[in-house]
């Protein structure tokens, strides 16, 4: 009996080990190829605990989370270094878990970044997977003397782990420096803006309802319609005080993955911003988009390179579309500085920031379909852009 116990307790353990070890790399993987877009994840968790003084590392830090995931689903599987590897899964699950709730029960982080733009899990569905995590791997800790090296008499099991923290220190600055290896963003190669940004025929609604805000000795009372008679006719009601009326959303509905595409441009005379966002997509032809997210932070050596693209295409029929998020005074400042050939356009910076990770980036689009994208420091030459246009039915 105590043997045939054993027995089910290893297999027990193998199950949990594959499991906590390939969703750790996994895991790892997804947020490496887009540590930029952690970084932003990381920047609002920074946010809602008050403290915005760690933005400037926020994407360095991401890049070591990313590498230690990785490392400890590599070691969990061979089985090196159990007692560390075990150590620090329970600190790094117990973190996550902690964040996940705070998050889902505070509502202060709509998306975990669990898995980045790959797989979208809401505060609770991420919590609910760091619970599941929570007891896989306490279940691992308490059988911990069942998992064994895989190769244990020539260190063989080191080497491998020192090569895929190696490979995946690589593979994170590669992603960072460039750009994604693999897209999920709304824009990425082959989307069509404007179908992105379409809701389609049936798709659910927001659902709101209409409540009536009163308060009481500091605390407010959410009243809906459907309670507002037998309220009102509390003996104590005259004690309440009227706030105001707001719709409350009680369900979500179909949310188009874009959703926030909006440009404008300046008005002569300093008078303001008109939106130009219909002029941008019934524009026909190519059009090259250069995404600048802050102008006063962009890559000034990527900037000589896209002055030199710009004269050089300028001549083919491309139209040429500058986005940034920053004022109208930089924007002029940046322009002489730097003698900038282009227009510049005013967009929103979470809109550029999911547009391409780069500041600054570029797009080349047929119509309103992305058929290239490009960091600058990666700029291309203008026999590259002819080339893909010549390419491009």
């Amino acid at each position: 009996m105590a043997i045939r116990l054993e027995s089910i307790r290893k297999n027990i353990t193998t199950i949990c080990r594959l499991l906590v070890g390939i969703l750790f790399i996994i895991s790892g993987l997804i947020k490496a190829n887009d540590t930029t877009g952690f970084g932003y994840k990381l920047d609002e968790y920074w946010y809602v605990f008050h403290i915005p003084f760690l933005n400037p590392i926020s994407v360095y830090l991401a890049m070591f989370i990313c590498v230690v995931e990785i490392g400890l689903g590599i070691s969990l599987l061979l089985g090196t270094f159990r007692k560390i590897t075990l150590n620090l899964l329970i600190l790094m699950i117990v973190f996550f878990t902690f964040l996940t709730f705070y998050s889902a029960y505070f509502d202060k982080v709509k998306e975990c970044g669990c898995f980045g733009d790959a797989l979208k899990l809401t505060p609770w569905q991420s919590f609910s997977k760091d619970i599941a995590l929570c007891i896989l791997i306490g279940i691992l800790w308490l059988n911990r003397k069942f998992i064994k090296p895989l190769w244990l008499k020539d260190g063989r099991g080191e080497r491998i782990l020192y090569g895929g923290i190696i490979l995946s220190i690589v593979f994170t600055i590669y992603c960072w420096y460039y750009l994604p290896v693999v897209d999920f963003l709304p824009y990425a190669v082959g989307k069509d803006i404007v179908k992105q940004m379409t809701i389609p025929p049936g798709a659910p609604v927001d659902k709101l309802e209409m409540k009536f805000i009163y308060q009481k000795d500091g605390k407010d009372f959410f009243i809906s319609m459907n309670q507002l008679d037998s309220f009102s006719k509390r003996p104590d009601f005259e004690t309440y005080k009227y706030i105001d009326r707001k719709d409350v959303l009680i369900s979500k509905g179909y949310e188009p993955p874009i959703h926030d595409f909006v440009i404008y441009a300046d008005v002569q005379g300093g008078n303001g911003r008109m939106e130009v966002t219909k002029t941008f997509l019934d524009q026909k032809g190519f059009k090259l988009v250069i995404a600048h997210q802050i102008l006063e932070t962009s890559n000034l050596k990527s900037q000589k390179d896209i002055i030199k693209l710009v004269q050089e295409i300028s001549k083919h029929g491309i139209q040429i579309w500058g986005l940034t998020s920053s004022s109208s005074e930089v924007i002029e400042k940046y322009k002489k500085d730097n003698g900038v050939n282009y227009n510049f356009y005013a967009a929103d910076g979470t809109m550029l920031r999911t547009m391409i990770r780069a500041n600054p980036g570029m797009l080349l689009l047929k119509d309103n379909v992305i058929i290239g994208k490009w960091p600058g420091t990666m700029t291309p030459s203008a026999n590259d852009i002819i080339e893909l246009m010549k390419n491009t039915k």
